[in-house]
């Protein structure tokens, strides 16, 4: 059994905190009252050391006297490393789930998803356009009072082409606004 240096960084500083150490899925502390030294240089970032430490996922339980004030998931290995405590994203959990990490990837790999559970793909967000009811209006009024035009005009904000109306500041100042007529106008 090894003794591993960790660090747990983010926390508030000036206190006198303790760690207890759960194995993965388990609410039995393997180890409980480790106790943490705030670096001298690095305020916030508390040290300490876990004996034997279970390899794999851990929750840290970072206490100031007995209320727990910051839990950190993340993985640790029985070894004379030091590691960084912070919180992990859960690999395993993802890539032992086929249709997960399938998902994950198509997401990410610029073919996208569809589906009423998934965020949108730059096609679809793309196809948006200024079209249908009195909602969906272009503007009708614009003024510019502070500050200077640089591109395009008000009417580049009709439509989703990627011509944008741009504007520059005046002296680190800018002031301007659109109006919308939505809905009907009466006569009076």
């Amino acid at each position: 059994m090894a003794t591993t240096p960790i660090e747990i960084p983010k926390l508030p500083e000036g206190l006198t905190l303790t760690c207890d150490v759960y194995p993965r899925a388990s609410d039995t502390a393997n180890q409980s009252g480790i106790t943490l030294t705030e670096e001298t240089n690095r305020k916030g970032t508390y040290s300490g050391s876990v004996t034997g430490a279970a390899s794999g996922i851990s929750t840290f339980k970072v206490k100031s006297s007995s209320v727990v004030i910051a839990e950190v998931t993340s993985y640790i290995l029985d070894t004379t490393a030091s590691f960084i405590v912070e919180d992990a994203v859960d690999v395993f959990a993802i890539s032992n789930d086929q249709t997960a990490a399938d998902n994950l990837e198509s997401q990410y790999d610029t073919t996208g998803l569809t589906g009423d559970t998934f965020p949108a793909t730059q096609s679809q967000i793309s196809s948006i356009t200024n079209a249908g009811s009195a909602v969906n209006t272009t503007q009708s009024t614009y003024l510019l009072t502070t500050g200077t035009q640089s591109s395009g005009t008000a009417a580049s904000t009709g439509a989703l082409d990627g011509t944008n109306h741009e504007h520059t500041s005046t002296t680190g100042s800018m002031d301007l606004y659109y109006e919308f007529a939505i809905g009907r106008l009466l006569n009076s």
